[in-house]
């Protein structure tokens, strides 16, 4: 799936004052509502944060693709709990991006796209590459990790805590059901073309990669596509 950009990005500041930048993104109702950031409620039983980024820091340049245009985006964070994107204004100043207006969207080397399970159910996944048109994905999820009790009397000893876990799965071409993967050699070259998947392997093998490494799986779809 390659990459579409916009010849005229906008950018989106963190200054309310600049967000409307180029007269088309005003974080208006139609684009989305505001929000309070979860994190800074002092009244929090639970630990964690649902987001995907620790942090919101204004240096993660991001690309927002909204409809016909494309924005660049200082500030920016996935709401993995909400399945949606957040902007930071201030520190508890929130704009949630409505998912409806996005086609696309990538922070620094993660590229999101939204995909309609076989349930006929919208949500944002992270495009990992593609092996023809077999699309590999990562679906991230909120687990709750139980607090611990303590056994005397029954008391909770601290919060339960919302972690951040991937799922990893493949669209086969032609098929609307996401099938599970493990990110094993033999699982994901199963959706290789024939012709393709000795080349591949000699490259896996000469540039020392792993199946189970993101950052070297994207490498290696990427060389998928060249040949």
């Amino acid at each position: 799936m390659p990459a579409v950009f916009s010849q005229n990005s906008e950018i989106v500041g963190s200054n309310r004052s600049n967000n409307n930048v180029g007269g088309s993104m005003t974080f208006n109702p139609g684009q989305g509502i505001w929000v309070t950031n979860p994190n800074n409620n002092k009244n929090r039983t639970i630990d964690g944060s649902p987001y995907l980024y620790e942090d919101w820091n204004a240096s993660r340049q991001s690309k927002m693709h909204v409809l016909d245009k494309t924005y660049l985006v200082n500030g920016l964070n996935y709401n993995v709990a909400l399945d949606r994107f957040e902007v930071k204004i201030a520190q508890d100043s929130v704009f949630a991006i409505n998912s409806n207006i996005l086609r696309k969207v990538e922070i620094t080397d993660k590229e999101f796209v939204k995909i309609v399970n076989e349930h006929g159910i919208s949500r944002f996944y992270e495009f990992l590459g593609q092996a023809d048109d077999n699309k590999f994905l990562i679906d991230y999820k909120i687990t709750i990790v139980e607090g611990a009790v303590n056994p005397m009397t029954q008391q909770k000893l601290n919060n339960n805590r919302m972690v951040v876990e991937e799922e990893f799965y493949v669209l086969p071409e032609n098929e609307k059901e996401l099938k599970e993967l493990k990110l094993k050699k033999k699982d994901v070259t199963k959706y290789f073309n024939a012709d393709k998947k000795e080349k591949i392997l000699n490259y896996v093998k000469s540039e020392k990669l792993k199946f189970n490494d993101l950052a070297d799986l994207k490498k290696i779809m990427k060389f998928y596509n060249t040949i």
